[in-house]
Order: C-alpha cells, then structure tokens, then sequence
C-alpha cells in the first residue's frame, strides 16, 4: 500500500479533482473572497497570516501576466495540493519516512469534507509545514518550519506543542521562539481575540453546542477516522509514549471545544479540529512496524472519501442554482446588472454560506460572459436602506459594487478593469 505508484496515483488523482471542482472550491465563502482580492490586487492576506502568500503568489503572478479568470481560480485550487505533495516527497527523500505520506494525504481525505471545499484555507497550509516540523531534525529548519505554520494559522498551536513532546527539546523551543516574536512583532486580530475572550468565561463544555457536533461527527460522521487512527495509536505507542499520545490527543480536543463551543458552520468547525490529525498521525512516523495501521489508515480513506463525494455533489448543484440565477439575469439586460435581493432568494438548503454571494456572481458571471457581469448583493428587506455602509452610512449610488456587509463600498474603477470593465455603472436596481 506504500508502493510509490500507489501514491503518485492517488496525488495524481486529488490533483484532477481539485482543478475538475476548482469553481466548487474557490467560489464559496471566505475562498470566493480571497479570489476576488486577489483578482483585483488587493491585499489578500487577513489576520496577519503572512505564510498565507506561499498560497496566493502563484494566482497573484497569474493575475499580473493577465491569465483568464479560470486560470486564477485554478491556481488557487491547486497550490495547497501542490505545497502538501512537495513536503510529501522531501518527508520520504529527508527522513526515508515514506509512511509519513498518509498524513499528508490525509490532510485533504479526512480533517472534513466541508472543510475541503474552503480551497483557500490558511488551516491547510499551517497543517503541511506541522508536518514537516514533527520529523525535522536540522535546527534551522525545525524553526523554519514552526513559524511558517503558527504564522499560517495560530490555531494549529496546540498541536504543535503536543508532536514535540516526542521530539527533541528544540522543537518546545523554537515554538516558545515563535510565540514570543509573533506576540511582541505582530499583533493580535479582531478575530482572534474574540476567541480568546471565550477563553475566560467558563462553561460547561460537554453540555456545549460545539461537543454535540464533534461527538455525533465521531460517531459514524465524517470524523470517524480520527476515532480508528487514535485507537490505532494506542496499540502501536506503549508506555510513557502511549500515556503521552492519549493525554495529547485529549486535551486538545477538549481545548478546541472549549474555544469552539458556542458553534460555527460546519466547514469552519471542521477547520477548527483539523490541527488533531497532527497528533493522530503520529502513530505513522513509526507505522512501518505495523501494518495493520497502515491498512486501517488506508481504509478510513475511503470513508473519507465517501463523505467528499456527497459535499461535492452539494456544491456541483449550488454552482448549477448560481448558474442558473446569473443567466436569468444577463437575459434580461445588455450590459449586466447589479441586483439587491433577500437573503431568501440564496436559501442555506441550496446555497450553504451565502454571505459572499456578491463576489461569487461577479466573478462567475465574469467568467461566464465578461460582457454582462452580474452582481447579487443580499440584504434582510431587500432595500436600498439596508445597504448603507456600516462604517460611512451612505447608500449605494451609481458606479459603486457592494460585496460583504463587512466591507466598504467600491467604486467601479477600483475593481481590475481588465476582468470587470463591463460591470454595469447603473445604480442597483431591487430584485
């Protein structure tokens, strides 16, 4: 099961899928959001995750050399994959680990097959350079790797800290290193400080939103892999190494809940309680002594596997509804449209996550016909009133796109002509 044509076909094979969906990956949510700063030039990069460039500089030279649309969003699908398959080749050539190559598999087969459709995900990235960092034994680049995952996602943190309990003692310090330069250099988002808040009010986190999804997601869901590798890891660890694997495994899960328990989307949840396969997977470092995990592994897989195909099916009918809504509306104009409609016209049954519906349609309709760009901005009632900036308090007028309620408005101009100079100049007209 380890044959290197065994994996290059599988890598081959996740390759193909993630250019055949790169619309279903890139067009939702944060993704889509992500893909139009990048189109337009604008920062892309939130949360001061600066290891999230090694993601978007290729889509980002893509878009300086003038390539189609399809060409950018397909970058974006596929770098992550392409950044995986290289610290997949280095682990085996490196550290003759060629086991090791299932973790990084399993970063795309098992963290969640809702989480797979964010293609854009910082969490990804953070969890390749993680594994790179468990098997590292040159000092540099044990720091090296440390900063550019917490500097990808700091939620990844915790995993980090529970792999180097079974490295050398320079792994727990060049993370206390990258800790203390990431505190006194770059500062804290919004974001992650309203997580942290969370931290300091105490509640009881069995009987929490967040627990209830990740118990029942055990429990015959899509996170029943990570059950059979952790059962795996207890009959391959003995000792003080199995004490360690267990303590590890649950006091970070514990630690996520408690952060998570209030609940999210279930893409973002996913995100969340990724960085465990970190630590679940370190039974494969070793894992040449036991084949019975490396089949159980493979097995899981599969199961994995089967979950992603039913996501897939979801988003191939969301794109279709969206599709079908941007062709209506370039039929009823020459030049395009931009359109305020209800929240109810993007039902979450269909269209999951809706709020980054205005990019989605632009580029999409871009895509589909430049000429007639189509634009869906989603309000509670459907009027002008609603769409004020929540920071100027201006309405919409002419020649302005208005996208997330978060956002500023934009001025046409300010949108890359060379892929929106057809966005109509007309003010938004309620649908």
């Amino acid at each position: 099961m380890t044959s290197w044509k065994f994996k290059v076909s599988v890598w081959l094979s996740l390759f193909l899928l993630a250019f055949i969906f790169t619309w279903e990956r890139t067009l939702y949510a944060d993704s889509a959001f992500t893909l139009f700063n990048v189109l337009n030039r604008f920062p892309a990069v939130e949360h001061f995750r600066f290891s999230q460039y090694l993601n978007l500089f290729p889509a980002q030279i893509a878009v300086y050399i003038h390539l189609p649309i399809k060409a950018v969003a397909s970058l974006l699908s596929l770098t992550p994959l392409a950044w995986a398959f290289a610290a997949s080749w280095y682990s085996t050539a490196q550290f003759k680990k060629p086991q090791w190559n299932f973790y990084f598999l399993g970063i795309f087969l098992i963290t969640g097959p809702e989480f797979q459709f964010l293609g854009t995900a910082e969490m990804i990235l953070a969890l390749i350079f993680g594994g790179l960092f468990t098997l590292e034994t040159r000092k540099p680049l044990i720091f090296l790797w440390a900063t550019t995952a917490y500097l990808a996602h700091p939620g990844i943190l915790p995993a980090l800290i529970a792999v180097s309990l079974f490295q050398r003692p320079f792994h727990l310090l060049s993370l206390t290193a990258t800790a203390l330069i990431k505190l006194t250099l770059i500062p804290a988002s919004g974001y992650e400080s309203e997580i942290l808040e969370k931290f300091f009010h105490l509640q009881n986190v069995f009987q929490s939103w967040g627990w209830h999804y990740f118990y029942m997601s055990i429990f015959g869901g899509w996170a029943l892999p990570y059950l059979v590798v952790f059962i795996g890891g207890i009959v391959v660890f003995q000792g003080k190494q199995r004490f360690i694997y267990v303590s590890a495994v649950l006091l970070t899960t514990f630690f996520i809940t408690y952060l998570y328990q209030e609940g999210d989307s279930g893409m973002m949840m996913q995100k969340s309680y990724a960085p465990l396969w970190l630590i679940l997977a370190l039974p494969l470092i070793n894992s040449d002594k036991s084949k019975l995990l490396q089949y159980s592994v493979a097995v899981v897989f599969f199961w994995g596997c089967f979950f992603l195909v039913k996501q897939a099916n979801f988003h191939r009918h969301r794109l279709q509804e969206l599709k079908t809504k941007i062709q209506t509306a370039q039929d009823l104009s020459k030049n395009g449209l931009k359109i305020i409609t209800s929240y109810n016209e993007f039902h979450p049954d269909v269209f999951g996550i809706a709020w980054a519906i205005p990019y989605e349609t632009l580029i999409y309709s871009t895509h589909l016909n430049s000429s007639k760009p189509v634009t869906f901005c989603l309000s509670d009632s459907a009027t002008l009133n609603d769409l004020k900036s929540n920071r100027n308090k201006k309405p919409l007028g002419k020649n302005e796109f208005r996208g997330a309620s978060f956002a500023y408005p934009l001025k046409n101009h300010q949108l890359n002509q060379r892929y929106f100079s057809g966005l109509s100049k007309d003010a938004y007209r309620i649908q």
